[in-house]
Order: structure tokens, then C-alpha cells, then sequence
């Protein structure tokens, strides 16, 4: 299993993994994240944005704790590079589908999940095969500009600020090209 650390595992290994403690688990922190993405998803939906947006930035920043900590404390699980993915891909799905369908266009919201699930399809096969999906630079930027842009079309919405809506649309294109440029360098068996 991968266990090299990334330039950011290594800001991490001194700023926020300090504060966790060592009984806390990294696939204990992708299970909060299965939790909390349900709330977040209801939060969004009601429109309770003073709650739903700090809620859904720290529940997506788990996805950068959680590997981290696994790498940094080499603690990388098999059961963790499966579900790992499987939980970013939850809470980016439920809120492309609640927020990019409303608010920009329901075609990039769909070519976003549909890439994400043969993201997941690729890495369930790899590990049919007895192999482990390792992340790639292409996959950590995709989510990152996922998650950058929910992030701004959530405060568009919340703070009634427009060209945030342009610059959201303008990050999931930015995360589109990134995930097909990851299939075609890597095919589809990265699963983030």
C-alpha cells in the first residue's frame, strides 16, 4: 500500500495531526465523514447555509486529514483506500446534486457524478484484482477544485454574491478536465 507522503502530508504533520490523538483512527474520520454528509446535505437543502457551509468545508476537510493521517502515522488500510474515495465521492455527489442542478447547469453536475462513479467502478475492479488504488496528483487537484467549487457556489447562494456562480462553474470545469486527464494518463483505476 502507497505510503509516500505528499508535499501536503508534511504541512499536515505539523499543523493539524498534533491535535489528533493517537487512538483516533484515519478510517475513524472517513467513517465521521460518511456520518456528517447526510447533515450537510440537509443543511444545504434547507437553505441553513450560517450551519451547512462551515459543516460541509470541515467534512471536506476530513478527506485531507484522514489520508494524511494515514500516511504520515503509516496506518494505510486496505478497507480505508477503498472507502476513502467512497465518501469524498458522497459528499461532493449529494451536494453537486443539490446545489450545481439548482443553481448552474444540471449537464455539469451530471458529468461530474458520472466520472466519479467510474472513478469508483475502476477502483472496485483494481481491487477485485487484488491490486490497491493509489491517488494521483490529477485526482487530489480534481477534489480539490470539487471542493473549491461547492465551496463557492455555496456562498454565492448564502451571500447573494454572482460572479462567485462563474467562478464555481469555472472550478468544476478546472476539476473535468483534471479527472480526464487522469483516465487518460492512468486509466480508471485511480480512485482519487
Amino acid at each position: 500500500m502507497r505510503e509516500e507522503l505528499f508535499p501536503h502530508d508534511k504541512i499536515m504533520a505539523v499543523t493539524f495531526l498534533p491535535l489528533i490523538p493517537r487512538w483516533v483512527t484515519p478510517n475513524a474520520i472517513t467513517i465521521a465523514r460518511f456520518a456528517l454528509t447526510p447533515l450537510v446535505v440537509f443543511l444545504i437543502l434547507i437553505e441553513n447555509y450560517n450551519i451547512g457551509i462551515p459543516l460541509f468545508v470541515a467534512t471536506a476537510f476530513t478527506d485531507v486529514l484522514d489520508g494524511s493521517l494515514a500516511r504520515v502515522r503509516k496506518k494505510v488500510t486496505e478497507w480505508g483506500t477503498l472507502y476513502d474515495p467512497v465518501a469524498d465521492k458522497l459528499l461532493i455527489g449529494a451536494s453537486l446534486a443539490v446545489l450545481v442542478v439548482r443553481y448552474i447547469h444540471p449537464i455539469i453536475a451530471v458529468i461530474i457524478i458520472m466520472m466519479e462513479l467510474i472513478f469508483l467502478a475502476g477502483g472496485y475492479r483494481k481491487k477485485c484484482q487484488g491490486k490497491i488504488s493509489c491517488p494521483s496528483w490529477y485526482g487530489k487537484f480534481k477534489m480539490m477544485f470539487q471542493t473549491l467549487g461547492v465551496t463557492l457556489i455555496l456562498v454565492a447562494v448564502a451571500y447573494d454574491i454572482s460572479i462567485l456562480v462563474l467562478a464555481s462553474t469555472v472550478s468544476f470545469l478546472i476539476s473535468i478536465t483534471l479527472g480526464i486527464i487522469n483516465v487518460i494518463k492512468y486509466g480508471v483505476n485511480i480512485t482519487n
